[in-house]
């Protein structure tokens, strides 16, 4: 999708930007050393709090994914093992549990897959990829054109508009990533208390 302003954009103009964001940036250094300190302190920062839910899913796709590639054992749950669980004192004894899938547990390799399953749709949550809106936007042209009852107030509009069809179909998309994301965390809290190495 390509994005226009209601004027071309001089060079000046371009450059005089890059400076302006060096000095913004300087002028928000002992904010981010703050949040820096706030999150080494308490483990989250005032800025992480502002949208805590994309904070919370990258944090956990990261760590879900860590915990995949790093893992020592599996839940309990994932072992098919039928003898009563005071019998058995270690999985590894009962051969229902000791089916070997290239030299590793098949109950652990099912708990790695979750995980890694898990991490991608936390990740996804977060990332917004909609193949339906990169479809349906990408001939479309962004342009900021100037609010017609405000001075100095620009608004952002599509050309050509969107179809109600496009309309339709980008409400359906968006409600499939978000039915599957309620599935996944579902899945998430069905496990909460397993999530260790």
């Amino acid at each position: 999708m390509k994005v226009t302003f209601s004027h071309e954009i001089k060079w000046y103009e371009r450059l005089w930007w890059r400076v302006q964001r060096f000095f913004t940036d300087l002028k928000y250094l002992p904010k981010e050393v703050k949040y820096f300190w706030q999150r080494g302190r308490r483990g989250w920062s005032d800025r992480d709090s502002w949208n805590f839910d994309t904070y919370l899913a990258r944090i956990i796709s990261e760590a879900l994914k860590w915990n995949a590639s790093h893992r020592n054992s599996c839940p309990n749950e994932f072992f098919k093992c039928p003898a009563p669980y005071n019998e058995v004192k270690d999985s590894r004894d009962c051969d229902a549990c000791k089916k070997e899938y290239d030299g590793e547990c098949i109950a652990c390799t099912e708990w790695e897959n979750f995980l890694l399953y898990l991490s991608e749709e936390f990740r996804l949550y977060n990332d917004g990829d909609n193949p339906v809106e990169t479809e349906i936007y990408k001939d479309r042209e962004m342009k900021f054109v100037p609010c017609e009852d405000k001075s100095g107030c620009s608004q952002m509009v599509v050309v050509p508009e969107i179809t109600e069809e496009e309309r339709e179909r980008l409400h359906a998309s968006w409600k499939a990533k978000d039915d599957r994301f309620k599935k996944a965390l579902q899945d998430f809290i069905k496990y909460f208390g397993s999530y260790w190495d």
